[in-house]
């Protein structure tokens, strides 16, 4: 990924950081106290990644990779359940808002480490020189005619590896999904087709099952969205979205 491109997911993920951090400034208590001060290492850590971004490393990447972690296990604190009466995030509650956002950026350190292992011949791999369709031209030395071959798909190993990466990417945000779905008053259809879909996606063996799964899944969250605060169902469509993309 050019250089510049990794900037600009530098430059989004700390506009992000100032806005969590506005929203939960004017509210008093320890575990907000422990948020913010997270929240201040990790635009830290995010201008030095800027400030040296031709030598930019994927342990770099790392460390604010490890700190949204920290974050995003603070959406467990029962405290954390009081909605928000000004800035962006008014009316929403806390730890879904603090859900959302850790997930945000976590996406985009995800993004910053995959542009970083990109290097010219790794993308060069990933480009072959020819795309081969499902079927090619064959002579038939037998019977002296042109037919038509199966061709089968190959992918190239590095092919192979993106997408088990995205695949584990997906069964994380999936799991984190489910797990924040059963901790809400969810409809228990809702939360039985997500739990279905992030089975499925684990067992890593039926993409057919997968994707019915995925279609199920979708549907009933289009059923029950007024059920749904607005963080909440938009980490479900994310999910659904990125089933499909993968």
């Amino acid at each position: 990924m050019d250089r510049v491109k990794i900037l600009n997911l530098l430059e989004t993920m700390e506009a992000r950081v100032d806005r969590t951090e506005r929203a939960f400034a004017p509210i008093a208590s320890p575990e907000v106290h422990d948020i913010l001060q997270l929240l201040r290492v990790l635009k830290i850590r995010v201008l030095r990644c800027r400030s040296k971004i031709d030598a930019l490393k994927s342990s770099d990447i790392g460390d604010l990779s490890e700190i949204i972690q920290e974050i995003r296990a603070f959406t467990s604190v029962p405290d954390l359940e009081f909605k928000f009466t000004q800035s962006e995030y008014q009316g929403l509650i806390a730890r879904e808002v603090l859900a959302e956002e850790a997930a945000y950026l976590r996406n985009l350190s995800q993004g910053m480490l995959i542009g970083l292992q990109l290097t010219a011949d790794g993308l060069h791999d990933l480009l072959p020189a020819q795309k081969p369709a499902a079927f090619r031209f064959a002579f038939d030395n037998d019977n002296d005619r042109v037919v038509v071959a199966n061709e089968p798909f190959r992918p190239a190993a590095k092919e192979a590896e993106v997408a088990l990466a995205a695949l584990d990417e997906i069964i994380v945000q999936a799991t984190e999904a489910v797990e924040d779905l059963n901790q809400s008053n969810a409809a228990p259809r809702l939360k039985a087709a997500f739990s279905r879909l992030k089975e499925r996606l684990s067992s890593y063996r039926n993409i057919v099952q997968v994707g019915q799964c995925n279609q199920a899944a979708s549907r009933m969250l289009k059923a029950y969205v007024e059920e749904l605060s607005a963080p909440q169902f938009e980490q479900m469509r994310a999910l659904v979205e990125g089933v499909s993309a993968v």
